[in-house]
């Protein structure tokens, strides 16, 4: 049986970016899947922009009342019915070539639910494009350690799921936070990714938007993305714990995350910001840091310290050959 794709695309107010959107799916050169784009409560005349542009039996438009891109992204799974789930955002695109080579990626290892490709950033006003993949896996598909470096590898555009993987483990937790505005994808993708192989296309063959006007990426809205942040944080671990932590590279991550997060706060002088934020993560970050260390991030006084240590931790890190974007 040929690899079939349920493809879910958010809907808010997108009426002038979603004819890229669909015009980049509705040119792939596989052409076995459904299009579920889940009408977010626009005010916009996105629906019948699209309506009035696109005649395509593959596309269904569901209508829900506004309850963020969690929401539509959740309702667009459970009315998924082919094998594989892609999300795309209504301002992202694909190359036409991009549903071929995760079929490619899929059948070379049929035990990975999670499949993630390569991306462009592209600024949409100025059409500069720079890609991600990282050196050591240009040109291959392989089979990779997601927590390596989640951030090369993932992009919620550029990821598709087994959907029965959905239904075994993800329904117990509802997939995406409704309510959460930042990171939302990432918790996803991390929870996802602690209950199943992942498999890594490094072509470059999604291509995520900048500078879109009225991208949540770019709102500033600083204390929501603290709370988030710590959202983040903290329901990612409670999975890791959940299963039994198995993933031992997730360990390593996490807290290179944080020592970089605690590093940008005391460079920008928010030491009473990095003292709170540590003190609302969950208890069970301090027992993954050395004893000192942690004892160290709770002290204010300590700057020039912790963030000698924290240099001298990040080029251990890059010692390693974790891949990276360079």
């Amino acid at each position: 049986m040929r690899t079939m794709f349920s493809i879910i695309i958010p809907l808010y107010n997108k009426a002038h970016t979603i004819k890229r959107t669909l015009d980049s799916v509705l040119n792939q050169t596989f052409t076995n899947y459904e299009i579920i784009i889940i009408n977010d409560g626009s005010t916009d005349n996105s629906v019948s922009f699209i309506k009035s542009n696109f005649n395509d039996a593959r596309i269904r438009i569901i209508e829900q009342e506004n309850k963020g891109v969690s929401g539509a992204r959740n309702r667009g799974i459970s009315e998924a019915k082919n094998e594989y789930i892609a999300f795309l955002d209504g301002d992202d695109e694909w190359l036409p070539e991009y549903l071929e080579f995760m079929v490619k990626t899929s059948l070379e290892y049929p035990d990975a639910g999670l499949l993630l490709c390569g991306r462009y950033t592209q600024n949409i006003q100025t059409g500069e494009r720079k890609s991600s993949v990282p050196a050591a896996y240009a040109g291959k598909i392989k089979q990779i350690e997601f927590f390596h470096n989640p951030h090369v590898f993932a992009h919620i555009s550029a990821t598709v799921v087994k959907r029965e993987l959905i239904a075994n483990h993800i329904s117990s937790w509802g997939g995406f936070i409704e309510g959460q505005k930042f990171n939302e994808d990432f918790v996803f993708l991390f929870r996802v990714a602690l209950h199943t192989k992942t498999a890594y296309c490094g072509f470059p063959l999604a291509i995520y938007n900048g500078n879109v006007e009225g991208q949540a990426t770019s709102s500033n809205l600083t204390e929501r993305k603290v709370k988030d942040s710590l959202l983040f944080h903290n329901v990612v671990i409670a999975e890791w714990i959940a299963t039994q932590r198995r993933n031992l590279y997730f360990k390593i991550f996490m807290k290179y995350e944080l020592r970089h997060i605690f590093l940008l706060k005391l460079k920008n002088e928010k030491k009473e910001e990095n003292r709170d934020f540590i003190k609302s993560l969950d208890s069970n970050y301090k027992k993954i840091f050395p004893a000192i260390e942690w004892t160290l991030y709770t002290k204010t006084g300590l700057k020039k310290l912790v963030i000698y240590y924290i240099m001298f931790t990040k080029l251990i890190w890059r010692l390693r050959n974790y891949p990276r974007i360079v």
